[in-house]
This record gives structure tokens, sequence and C-alpha cells, in this order.
């Protein structure tokens, strides 16, 4: 792994948990931090003994083949949350309002 693509991991993680700090209710902030962190840590989980196993039974090829098809998953995956768009935030109630007091 290059120092380049290991030095974006970490910042990615930081803004992750950062959007899940900001974006979240406070009283539902505990549950939303908790699965953020499953959904970002769970895969690690999975993928060292998968990974380690498919060393051990694969040739170079076949893991290059099983490395792209994640990279396409991966990729088509992005692009449809990206095409749906960011979600809606809720706006503030104006100053003065009922509801800001």
């Amino acid at each position: 792994m290059s120092t380049q693509s290991a030095g974006r991991l970490p910042w990615t993680l930081v803004a992750a948990v950062t959007a899940v700090q900001a974006r979240t209710p406070h009283a539902l902030l505990g549950r939303v931090a908790a699965t953020a962190s499953t959904a970002m840590f769970g895969p690690i989980v999975l993928a060292i003994p998968l990974g380690s196993a498919l060393v051990g039974l694969g040739s170079r090829p076949s893991l290059l083949a099983a490395a792209l098809a994640c990279l396409a998953t991966a990729a088509v995956a992005t692009g449809r949350t990206a095409a749906a768009g960011p979600p809606d935030r809720p706006t503030a109630p104006p100053p003065g309002s009922r509801a800001a007091r």
C-alpha cells in the first residue's frame, strides 16, 4: 500500500464520524454512532480472514479478478448514492417564532 493511500483512510473515518455527530439529533447520537462504527469497521472483521483464506487458496490472477469485482461493486453502489443527492436537512425555525423559544 502506498503512503498516499494509507494517509487517506483515517481522514475518511474522521469525516464520517464528524458527519454523524453534526447531523444526528442528540437523543439518537449514541445509537447512530454505534451503527456507523459497525458499518465502517465491520467489513474489516470479515475481510481479514477471508483475504487470508483466499491468499492460501488462489493464484494471483484469481485474486486480482476478485478485487476488481469488489471494486466494480463499490463503484456502482457509490454511483447510485451520489445520483440520489444529499439528504434534505431540516431548517431552523425563523428567529422570534414560537418554535424558536
